[in-house]
């Protein structure tokens, strides 16, 4: 059952990676989206590379590792894109040497997290390191958003919506890659198939809030 639970949960999370990547397609080329949006597109093709490869060692080449390769390498294009963009459409942008700094210091650790790992294997640290930095990126981008409230209807903001997406996600994913390294030696087999359902269900949120984002993009926007 837990097992079937877990293949449902992938096939949903790969549904909503393909949709996402059919939403962002709207933005190609289109000049009446916000000037921050332009490019983010790459996100969910990347996204979508990610998961047909997991796709195929998962349906169709178990004993491959190819799969696992892909995902723990896309980290750094994970963690590089998602804080590029957050450091961008931050409200006051005077003290970016310090976002710089800690743009820097996270990606140096993913890297060596990486070097230090066997990438046929998942790298949980790495997850764990990926996760962290992204979330002080949006705290940061909350504590600027709310301290200097903008006249906005949020709800309308695509940046929003991302930013949104990815603390939920990361926030719910870091708890269990921190430790379902510990845990996968000690927890039985069904309790660490939960977990990778929690896991599969936040990257599900996620993709979603990212639709609405691109369907926030492409509405028309009152001057």
């Amino acid at each position: 059952m837990a097992k079937i639970i877990n293949h449902i949960l992938f096939n949903l999370q790969s549904l909503a990676v393909i949709l996402s990547f059919l939403f962002s397609l709207r933005l190609i080329r289109n000049n009446r989206i916000p000037s921050y949006m332009k490019g983010f597109y790459w996100y969910s093709i990347v996204g979508l590379i990610v998961n047909i490869c997991l796709m195929i060692e998962t349906y169709c080449l178990k004993d491959s590792a190819v799969g696992h390769i892909i995902n723990n390498l896309s980290l750094i294009f994970h963690y590089s894109f998602l804080s590029s963009f957050i450091i961008r459409i931050l409200p006051n942008k005077k003290k970016i040497t310090y976002l710089k700094v800690i743009f820097g210091i996270f990606l140096f650790l993913i890297i060596g997290t990486l070097l230090t790992n066997d990438l046929k294997k998942i790298t949980y640290v790495g997850f764990s390191i990926t996760n962290l930095g992204l979330i002080i990126f949006c705290i940061i981008y909350y504590f600027q958003l709310f301290t200097n409230m903008p006249i906005l209807d949020l709800r309308k903001e695509p940046s929003f919506w991302i930013i949104t997406g990815v603390f939920f996600c990361m926030s719910v994913l870091i708890p269990i890659s921190s430790t379902i390294g510990y845990l996968k030696y000690k927890a039985p087999d069904f309790n660490r198939m939960f977990l990778f359902d929690i896991l599969l269900f936040a990257f599900i949120v996620m993709h979603i809030f990212f639709i609405k984002a691109y369907i926030c993009s492409t509405q028309p926007r009152k001057i």
